[in-house]
C-alpha cells in the first residue's frame, strides 16, 4: 500500500510538471491559440463512425483523415452520426473539422486543453461541452480523461484520449433496436454518455468510500506512521475527484434551468434524473471529505490511545518493582546488627515474600482492570 502510494505521489509530481510546461507555454499567445497540453506521445490512430435511425445502426472504425473528412462532407439527414475520437494530439485534424462545421478557434482550444473543467456552453449552431471520465482500476489508481462534445442537428462528436473501450455499454445499448437512443438524434446521445459518465462516478465514489473504511478498520487496530501517508494520498484523491466531479451538476443544472437550453427540451425529463444523480454523487464526496478528516483526528486519538496503553504497562511494572526495591534495598544495606542476615532460610524468605508482594499487586491492578 506504501509503494502504491509513493508512485502515486511521484505520478502527480509528473503531471504537475507538465501542466506547468503546457501553462509557461501559452503565456503571451492570443486566445484561440491550438496548444494541446496533453502528453505528446505517439498514439493509435482510432476513430469510430456511428450511423444509425430507427431501423439500422452502423459503426465504421475510420482509418485515415482523408475518409474521416469525406464522410463528415456527406452526412444524410435520415440519419443521426456519433464521431468518436481518441487522437487529440493532431491540431491540423482539428482544425479540419472546425472549418468544416463553423467551430470556432475558442472551442477548438478548450477541446485541446485537456485540464480544462467540466462545462457546457451553447451556440447557434451547435452545443459544446466537457467533463472528465474518472475511473479506478484494481490496484487503486484512479485514471482521469477529458471529454469534450460538440452536440450537432444531427451529429454527436466525441474528442478524448483513452484509448480503452470507454464506450463499449454505450454501443451494446445502440444495437438493441427499440432503444430509445434510436428515437432521439444526437442530443439523447449525448446525454447518454453523460449519464454514463455519472454512474463511474458513483462507482469510482463507493471504492474511495471502501477505502476511507478499510483504513479506519487498520487504524483502529494498529496504528503506524505508515498510515499518515495514505490519508494524505487518499484526500489527495477524493479532493482531485472532487474538482472534476461537482461542475457536472452545474452543467445539467445549466441544461435544465436556461434558456439556451431548448436544444433539449424533448429530453429534459432525462436530465433531471441525471441532476438527481450527481446529488447522491455530491452529497458522498462531500460526506468523504469529512470522513478524511475525521480519520486524521482518528489516526491522532489512536497513536495517543496507544501510547497510553504502553504507558500504562510501564507504570503497572514500574509500581510492582517499586515495592521489591525497597525490599532489596533494606536487605542491601549490609548493617551488622541485621538479625535476617545469619538466619539460614532468609534469602529464600525475601524472595518468597517479593514474589507474594508482586502477585499482590498483580490481582489488585486486574481486579481495578487498570490492565
Amino acid at each position: 500500500m506504501l509503494g502504491v502510494a509513493k508512485s502515486i505521489n511521484s505520478v502527480g509530481k509528473t503531471l504537475k510538471k507538465l501542466r506547468f510546461d503546457v501553462l509557461l507555454n501559452r503565456v503571451g499567445r492570443s486566445p484561440g491559440t491550438l496548444i494541446y497540453t496533453g502528453r505528446k506521445e505517439e498514439k493509435e490512430f482510432r476513430i469510430k463512425f456511428t450511423k444509425y435511425n430507427q431501423e439500422s445502426v452502423e459503426t465504421t472504425v475510420v482509418e485515415n483523415k482523408l475518409e474521416l473528412l469525406k464522410l463528415l462532407a456527406d452526412l444524410d439527414d435520415k440519419y443521426n452520426y456519433w464521431l468518436d475520437l481518441n487522437f487529440l494530439n493532431d491540431i491540423e485534424l482539428l482544425k479540419s473539422i472546425g472549418a468544416l462545421f463553423g467551430v470556432n478557434s475558442l472551442v477548438l482550444e478548450d477541446i485541446l486543453n485537456i485540464n480544462h473543467r467540466p462545462k457546457i456552453e451553447f451556440f447557434d449552431e451547435f452545443v459544446f461541452s466537457i467533463v472528465k471520465i474518472i475511473s479506478i482500476s484494481d490496484d487503486e489508481k484512479i485514471e482521469f480523461d477529458q471529454l469534450a462534445f460538440l452536440v450537432f442537428d444531427n451529429l454527436l462528436i466525441t474528442f478524448h484520449e483513452s484509448n480503452a473501450e470507454e464506450f463499449a455499454p454505450i454501443y451494446s445499448r445502440l444495437a438493441i433496436p427499440q432503444t430509445v437512443m434510436r428515437k432521439f438524434g444526437s442530443e439523447y446521445m449525448f446525454f447518454a454518455i453523460l449519464d454514463y459518465i455519472i454512474d463511474l462516478y458513483s462507482v469510482v465514489n463507493y471504492r474511495l468510500m471502501e477505502n476511507l473504511e478499510k483504513l479506519q478498520t487498520t487504524i483502529f487496530e494498529n496504528p503506524v506512521k505508515e498510515q499518515l501517508i495514505e490519508i494524505d494520498n487518499l484526500r489527495r484523491r477524493i479532493h482531485e475527484t472532487k474538482r472534476f466531479m461537482v461542475p457536472v451538476k452545474d452543467l445539467v443544472n445549466k441544461v435544465l434551468r436556461t434558456e439556451e437550453g431548448f436544444k433539449f427540451v424533448q429530453i429534459k425529463i432525462y436530465f433531471q434524473d441525471a441532476l438527481d444523480h450527481m446529488e447522491e454523487v455530491n452529497m458522498d464526496i462531500e460526506q468523504m471529505i469529512i470522513s478524511g478528516g475525521n480519520l486524521l483526528d482518528l489516526f491522532v486519538s489512536s497513536q495517543g490511545n496507544k501510547m497510553n496503553e504502553v504507558m500504562k504497562v510501564l507504570t503497572v511494572i514500574a509500581t510492582i518493582f517499586i515495592p521489591l526495591t525497597f525490599i532489596a534495598g533494606i536487605y542491601g544495606m549490609n548493617f551488622s546488627n541485621m538479625p535476617e542476615l545469619n538466619w539460614e532460610y532468609g534469602y529464600f524468605a525475601a524472595l518468597i515474600f517479593m514474589a507474594l508482594v508482586g502477585i499482590g499487586f498483580g490481582i489488585y491492578f486486574k481486579i481495578k482492570k487498570w490492565f
